[in-house]
């Protein structure tokens, strides 16, 4: 409760005794959106009140980092960098377990087959290292909702870059806006761009760039809204692994046939009691 209070005060929506963020913060544009580092920043001060009984000012702030005070305006204010240090010397003077809580809260999701969301047998998950071992074919992702496969494709995608020799990297197209996971290092992230026709322009202007040297394809949404790529994912399956991961990828055009490789079709399967996700593989 203390920590929301410290929040709403933050926000503005709470008097707060000293108008910290009201009288000192620099202006911040209302169409843009808050970094990490910030909101970060924002919920240590917040923590910091609750442990102190009071709202710690920018002049107590620089007294304990050494920081100037129009650097600290700055960096509430959604500008700059924040160093490492400084953040540190916040977080000790938070309590544990709020520590741990803006910590988590802060960091997004490691796509791994071996998160705790996934629940897989030793079997299963050797079976889909075995798969993106593959130097070409397609790997069709299926069921569920849209979270669990992004999460899959994902992970799919980082135990590639483990498991296969160097050189090697990931390249494709992601709908989504990666706030809440890691990102793959090499995808392009299109901002939670569902628009076909904007969809449509930015994955031509990317396709050139998508098959290069050794590289696993990972393309999430494509499959269903842009139906005139398909043909064009299945030709590059025929000297990559392309991982697509869609609503009914499963049910795929006569075309998937064509490919020399092997096609591997993903069933993901959700518990929602155990939060946890299953996968059943059927390869052809």
């Amino acid at each position: 409760m203390l920590l929301q209070v410290g929040l709403d005060q933050l926000a503005g929506r709470v008097p707060c005794r000293t108008n910290f963020m009201k009288e000192n913060a620099r202006p911040i544009d209302p169409g843009q959106t808050l970094n990490r580092l910030t909101l970060l920043l924002r919920r240590l001060h917040g923590s910091m009140q609750e442990r102190s009984g009071r709202t710690p000012t920018y002049r107590d702030i620089e007294e304990w980092t050494g920081v100037a005070e129009g650097t600290l305006k700055g960096w509430f204010g959604n500008a700059g960098q924040p160093k490492a240090e400084f953040l540190l010397q916040l977080l000790e003077r938070v309590p544990q377990d709020a520590r741990h809580r803006l910590l988590n809260a802060a960091c997004r999701l490691w796509p791994t087959l071996e998160h705790p969301r996934f629940d897989l047998d030793q079997t299963t998950l050797s079976r889909l290292k075995t798969i993106v071992r593959q130097t070409r074919g397609l790997v069709l992702i299926d069921g569920g909702a849209d979270e669990s496969r992004t999460l899959l494709a994902a992970a799919l995608a980082n135990t590639f870059l483990v498991e296969t020799e160097r050189p090697r990297r990931v390249r494709g197209v992601d709908l989504h806006e990666p706030d809440w996971f890691v990102p793959v290092a090499g995808v392009a992230y299109l901002h939670n761009q569902f628009h076909a026709d904007a969809l449509g322009e930015a994955v031509t202007r990317l396709w050139s760039s998508i098959a290069v040297g050794r590289s696993l394809v990972l393309l999430n949404g494509v499959w269903s809204l842009l139906p005139a790529f398909r043909s064009r994912i299945v030709h590059l399956a025929q000297e990559h692994l392309v991982i697509v991961a869609d609503t009914n990828a499963a049910k795929p055009a006569k075309l998937v046939k064509k490919i020399k490789g092997q096609s591997h079709f993903i069933t993901v399967v959700e518990d929602p009691k155990a939060k946890t996700i299953r996968v059943e593989i059927v390869t052809r």
